[in-house]
């Protein structure tokens, strides 16, 4: 594959999970927890 189509997708993924967050944010789903409380609910969850 060459460098430049390498670049180019990871240019469109970029984008695409650019898209995904601010729909994401759009529709509400985000947490506003400290890093201890993720890193908490992460591990209790396993």
């Amino acid at each position: 594959m060459a460098i430049e189509t390498y670049n180019r997708l990871l240019e469109l993924e970029l984008a695409a999970a650019v898209a995904e967050a601010k729909a994401d944010y759009a529709a509400g789903r985000y947490n506003t927890d400290s890093v201890e409380d993720h890193i908490k609910q992460i591990s209790d969850a396993r």
